[in-house]
């Protein structure tokens, strides 16, 4: 008598589909700044220029955000949303470049560059996710 398993090795494992891996990679990438922002907002505000309290919120949100996206990567079913994560991103995107340009906050040197890194960043998966999307 012979059992056979439903289970593939590790080893045997397809690789993720283009959208299920850059949602997942956002969402990693997400909540991982996240954290780092809303543990030092105390700490950041002076090098980049924006007040701990909205480096606090912000933080909060990317962690919230990025366990969303996780959930979204991880059950195909649910990645019907993955339009409305394309839209997120690219306001997000817009967001960053009108804060920068609007003077809303003291931003420093290294405050400028971040936000437009992060910005290219978050675009980069717009465009990955987007471009999933319509296969």
């Amino acid at each position: 008598m012979t059992t056979t398993s439903t289970h593939r090795a590790a080893g045997n494992r397809r690789p993720a589909d283009p959208l299920t891996r850059s949602l997942a990679v956002d969402a990693v990438v997400s909540a991982g700044t996240g954290v780092l922002l809303a543990a030092g907002s105390g700490l950041l505000d002076e090098v980049l220029g924006i007040p701990p309290g909205w480096l606090l919120g912000l933080g909060l949100f990317m962690v919230v955000y990025g366990i969303d996206v996780g959930l979204v990567a991880a059950r195909p079913a649910w990645h019907r949303i993955a339009p409305a994560i394309v839209v997120g991103n690219s306001a997000w995107v817009t967001a960053s470049i009108v804060l920068v340009l609007g003077g809303w906050f003291d931003l420093t040197a290294l405050g400028v560059a971040f936000v437009l890194a992060q910005a290219a960043i978050v675009a980069a998966f717009a465009v990955m996710q987007a471009r999933a999307v319509g296969r």
